[in-house]
């Protein structure tokens, strides 16, 4: 990769963006009708989700309050990120927070998400994590 920055390369590690090593991707409107099904085939999570994982010590997201089937996901026209995805707030307070968590299972998140997703196989989710919360 290109260096284009105006420090010279440490030994081994190249000066790069997120966005060259990472997806960046965005939730999907979770209409009402969908929300309050605790069983399902796809986990539907919502910012409360985080708060609620991070409050509780865990980075790992693995327990939604929303599951939907994978044909109302197929309505929706939603595709669930990957298992390993990185996820926080986009709007309101909870930006301020800085509350991040891994997706511990492919997953929905609704539209107030955003999600980051390393494209190299053999790069930790937990580098790019632990990035996330500086």
């Amino acid at each position: 990769m290109k260096n284009n920055f105006n420090s010279p390369p440490i030994k081994g590690w190249v000066w790069t963006r997120l966005g060259e090593v990472a997806d960046i991707c965005s939730g999907y409107g979770f209409p009402e009708k969908y929300q309050g099904k605790l069983q399902g085939e796809i986990p539907f999570f919502k910012v409360g989700d985080i708060s609620k994982a991070v409050m509780n010590g865990n980075i790992y997201l693995k327990k939604a309050e929303n599951y939907i089937s994978t044909s109302n996901c197929k309505e929706l026209k939603a595709k669930p990120l990957n298992d390993g995805t990185i996820v926080f707030a986009k709007i309101g307070e909870a930006i301020k927070l800085n509350r991040r968590v891994i997706l511990g299972q492919d997953s929905l998140v609704d539209n107030n998400i955003m999600g980051v997703y390393s494209i190299f196989q053999e790069q930790s989710e937990l580098f790019i994590f632990y990035f996330l919360l500086q």
